[in-house]
């Protein structure tokens, strides 16, 4: 029998033509449904920032031992290389420029981990749901408004209302957390 429906699926294909997918594209829907691809794309965002800033600081306090020892080599290099792994070098034109922006990040991890979240992790997705916010509203949601009056169109139909629906579902995100953590907070103290 499985022989029978791989051959079926063979001969379809062979039919249909080798350069379609034998799985189905959802790419077009996002023309479809703007807003709702853009509020998933900004959340997408915060959430996989959350998640690796998590990470890289509970890999920090495992390694410094809740920042009890002191480590001055393994804790600065380790959030230099994960800078330089998260911008990314799709974004940056030139290979300084993406190495440059990477260290840049790396100290600015270091420092928020030595000054805040070395004290207290649970507030790794407050910062990012407020750095996901100020990015959209800044470099998205700007965009937008500006739209009809200026040279610069909005950069698709539904622009604006995706990017609030995004800034408004982060926040509720991050309200939500801060929220799931207060009684928490309570109890400990």
């Amino acid at each position: 029998m499985l022989l029978f429906r791989y051959g079926i699926e063979h001969v379809s294909r062979e039919w249909s033509g080798h350069d379609v997918p034998s799985w189905a594209n959802y790419g077009p829907a996002t023309g479809y449904l703007p807003v709702l691809a853009t509020i998933c794309l900004q959340v997408k965002s915060f959430l996989v920032g959350t998640i690796a800033l998590s990470c890289l600081f509970t890999l920090l306090d495992y390694l410094s031992n809740n920042f009890t020892t002191r480590r001055y080599i393994e804790l600065p290099c380790m959030t230099l290389l994960m800078g330089v792994v998260l911008v990314g070098q799709n974004d940056k034109e030139t290979l300084e420029a993406w190495i440059g922006g990477g260290l840049l990040l790396g100290v600015l991890f270091y420092l928020s981990y030595a000054a805040a979240f070395s004290f207290d992790p649970s507030l790794v997705p407050l910062a990012t749901a407020t750095a996901a916010v100020l990015d959209t509203l800044v470099v998205q949601l700007w965009p937008a408004i500006k739209g009809p009056n200026t040279a610069e169109p909005p950069p698709f139909p539904g622009a604006l209302e995706g990017y609030i629906g995004a800034t408004a579902s982060i926040l509720f995100l991050g309200a939500l957390w801060w929220a799931m953590q207060l009684p928490l907070k309570r109890k400990n103290h």
